[in-house]
């Protein structure tokens, strides 16, 4: 993230650090996104073209630019989440609770290398792919695109592809690191919550227990701040996100049609090109399943605590001290959730609309597809 210019921290007008993010910003649109855009005024009415412009960089590039601006101006309000973070970290209460924030953190790491690797191995593939193609079809781009010069000629060809495979990298280190960090937050807070489903199931419950009142406090006070930290992570991400469930749904219809598309030509490079488009769908069901993912996992974990304040032995309380738990668990019916832009929850129900729909858009192109060759 600091080498992309857009690691969280307050942004200043004197500091050169803040201006890094102009790099990555200006090679993904100068270099892939504002090209293949004019690229698509230009086959338009071709669909096989169309689809391949969509799925093989623009869709892609523009929601990587959106995710670079995003999180670059949400800077100051993600650092606040960050130390919250480490305010968390220092003070866990037992052995097992630090245990636990421990697991979630290597789940986290494991997660981010996953998503990192995944993505570059598609870039390998993705140019070994385009040096088998120029066999076939001759001298073409990685992604197809319009420059204002000659990209034929020596070294203006082989500058192009450099330069494309470069801003391909950048893209690919956005999505990785934006995706996986609001992953992290998320998971740190169900790992909060689970901490405090704990101290709610452990409490004493003895009438006229001062140890109680105290205790009860500092859950409540944790609830709230839990609360305000997803809706920060609401607050900043929420369009994002939109974009994202959007733009993924549109990339799995059209990266499937190009798939299918595939297997109906015979060449000598099939085997590459199918392994190549596997990875891609791969990932891009990896992406949209890790939103709906940890949605799933905060709205389970937050409604969680009215079982957890349920579970403690409160028959034990006396009426006034009971009814301090059923405001917990009245707050608790309302669940945590991250949003598409406030329009729908992220979670499995979401993840498995967003494959029915891009189905049925594949069906319809598949169709158009019959009907023009016929």
């Amino acid at each position: 993230m600091k080498i992309l210019g857009i690691w969280p921290k307050e942004r200043k007008i004197n500091e050169t650090s803040s201006y890094l993010v102009l790099l990555p910003l200006s090679m993904m649109l100068l270099i892939i996104n504002i090209p293949q855009t004019i690229d698509l005024y230009n086959v338009w009415g071709d669909i096989d073209l169309i689809v391949e412009n969509l799925s093989l960089g623009n869709v892609t590039v523009l929601i990587a630019v959106l995710k670079t601006a995003i999180f670059w101006f949400s800077g100051e309000s993600i650092s606040v989440l960050l130390s919250d973070m480490e305010e968390d970290r220092q003070e866990t209460n037992t052995e097992e609770e630090a245990k636990r924030m421990m697991r979630i953190a290597k789940i986290c790491r494991r997660i981010s290398i996953g998503c990192t690797l995944t993505y570059y191995v598609i870039i390998i593939l993705f140019v070994i792919l385009h040096l088998l193609l120029i066999r076939y079809i001759g001298r073409i781009l990685i992604i197809r695109s319009y420059f204002p010069y000659n990209v034929q000629s020596a070294p203006n060809y082989e500058l192009t592809i450099f330069a494309q495979t470069l801003a391909a990298w950048c893209v690919g280190g956005v999505y990785t690191s934006v995706d996986t960090f609001v992953a992290t937050l998320v998971f740190h807070v169900c790992g909060q919550l689970q901490n405090l489903k704990q101290r709610l199931r452990d409490l004493r419950c003895e009438k006229d227990n001062e140890e109680f009142y105290v205790k009860i406090a500092q859950i409540v006070k944790k609830h709230d701040s839990l609360n305000r930290f997803v809706n920060t992570i609401e607050n900043n991400f929420n369009e994002m996100l939109l974009l994202q469930m959007v733009g993924c749904t549109v990339q799995l219809c059209v990266t499937c049609f190009l798939a299918l598309l595939a297997l109906g030509e015979n060449n000598g490079i099939i085997l590459v090109q199918i392994t190549f488009f596997a990875f891609y769908i791969a990932y891009i069901l990896l992406q949209i399943y890790l939103y709906c993912y940890i949605g799933e996992e905060l709205i389970s974990e937050s409604i969680g605590i009215m079982d957890a304040a349920y579970e403690c032995k409160w028959y034990h309380l006396s009426p006034n001290e009971a009814r301090l738990l059923m405001i917990i668990m009245i707050r608790a019916k309302v669940p945590l959730s991250i949003t598409a832009g406030k329009f729908c929850s992220f979670s499995h129900k979401l993840f498995c609309n967003i494959l029915r729909t891009s189905m049925s858009y594949l069906s319809v192109l598949h169709a158009m597809n019959i009907g023009n060759t016929e």
